[in-house]
């Protein structure tokens, strides 16, 4: 299910979507569409590959901020 812009954030921050994660979201989205402009591929596997990567470097990053949960209450 797609969160709407007035939605509450998934994050658990109380705001609206749009003035909390929608901002970071975009930026992922608009990096990820300049990394696949920028390649010629083959098939949609190839495609596929780039993506499931990008995705699992952006999962890796440490985040500066999780509304000052620990670690460990994150999951």
């Amino acid at each position: 299910m797609k969160t709407g812009r007035n939605d509450p954030c998934t994050c658990g921050s109380g705001k609206k979507y749009k003035h909390c994660c929608l901002s970071a979201s975009c930026a992922v989205s608009d990096e990820l569409s300049e990394l696949l402009s920028e390649q010629d591929f083959d098939s949609m596997e190839e495609v596929q590959a780039a993506t499931d990567s990008f995705m699992v470097n952006q999962n890796q990053q440490v985040q500066d901020d999780f509304l000052g949960l620990p670690s460990e209450q994150v999951y």
